[in-house]
């Protein structure tokens, strides 16, 4: 999957600029650091033990997972792979009305550092999947040490 870096690139940033709720998260990824590419961590010896501390989990419309895929595997193959799990989902609409949803919750558990290296590609391409799949927002709940932040990530 490629991107078109620049025009994506900054609707996420702004989108993250004008949220100062976001601001203990962005803290923790130094959004400047996120585009330089850095070496991969060391692929450990049997003898030791992955510790997978963080985590991303995307919730999609069932009915429209088989086209998210598409835009998933790319996102998650630098974290080393994944599950899916259906849940229902809700929420509250504009008419104070409940709004129940058959979702598939996709986790993929990294590294912080990992996380962090690809954070903004992640973000990117959770923002083209919205809009291929023709979601008015994507729900991204990244997990990290220091807490769980649920992203609402608008695609109108």
């Amino acid at each position: 999957m490629s991107h078109n870096l620049e025009p994506i690139k900054d609707i996420i940033l702004s989108i993250l600029s004008q949220n100062p709720e976001l601001n203990v998260l962005i803290q923790h990824f130094q959004l400047t650091s996120i585009t330089i590419k850095t070496p991969q961590l060391p692929t450990p010896t049997p003898s030791q033990i992955d510790v997978l501390d963080s985590r991303l989990t995307w919730h999609i419309p069932t009915k429209k997972f088989k086209r998210a895929k598409n835009y998933l595997l790319p996102m998650i193959k630098p974290l080393g792979g994944f599950n899916s799990v259906s849940s229902l989902g809700g929420w509250v609409n504009d008419k104070d009305k409940w709004e129940l949803e058959n979702i598939r919750l996709v986790t993929s558990f990294a590294p912080f550092p990992v996380i962090r290296q690809h954070l903004l590609n992640i973000l990117l391409g959770s923002y083209q999947m919205g809009k291929a799949i023709q979601e008015s927002a994507i729900g991204l709940e990244i997990g990290i040490p220091d807490g769980v932040w649920m992203l609402i990530i608008p695609t109108k």
